[in-house]
């Protein structure tokens, strides 16, 4: 049975982000194995996504052990929490970094700049960045892939709410307000 290797993380991404890479995994699921995610990306170990620890493109059937999963948890954990630090400008409790770090890692850093959650936190409305997280359960899905259950308010059809980002957006929520 695939395990995280909690040491192996602290270890890339830092003892404060243990935490964040835990919350992480119990949405992403774990996989050793190279498979389509919802959206059609190549994914693998804990929601790493596109390439593989040598920046080369995934490929399906693909499989790593439990210790390059554990490194790729805490390299992208690192790289969303530098992200969040970096576009945060007001010190953050716990539960605020965990939910905005897990954001930055699933969304993406880009989207975390762009967004309105991003502005409301630095401006100081903290409740309603919290309360912005749980807008942000679509995404775009190929033609043919996923089995998205809701359309998203938008004129792109490809645009689908995803019941896993609903349940994610809405733990990060009480997670950002606790």
């Amino acid at each position: 049975m695939p395990r995280i290797d909690r040491a192996v993380v602290a270890r890339v991404a830092g003892a404060a982000t243990v935490a964040t890479a835990l919350f992480t995994a119990q949405f992403e699921g774990y996989s050793n194995k190279v498979y389509s995610d919802p959206v059609g990306i190549n994914t693998v170990c804990v929601g790493h996504a596109r390439t593989d620890p040598h920046g080369k493109p995934l490929r399906l059937g693909q499989t790593y052990s439990d210790e390059v999963c554990s490194y790729l948890l805490g390299k992208d954990i690192s790289e969303a929490d530098k992200a969040v630090q970096r576009l945060v400008k007001v010190p953050l409790s716990e539960g605020e970094r965990i939910a905005y770090t897990d954001f930055a890692f699933n969304a993406g850093a880009a989207n975390l700049a762009a967004s309105t959650l991003l502005k409301k936190v630095n401006a100081g409305d903290r409740v309603g960045a919290c309360h912005e997280l749980p807008r942000w359960t679509c995404a775009t899905v190929e033609k043919g892939k996923g089995d998205a259950s809701g359309t998203c308010a938008t004129r792109d059809r490809s645009k689908k709410q995803l019941p896993g980002l609903v349940k994610r957006r809405d733990a990060a929520m009480r997670a950002c307000l606790g």
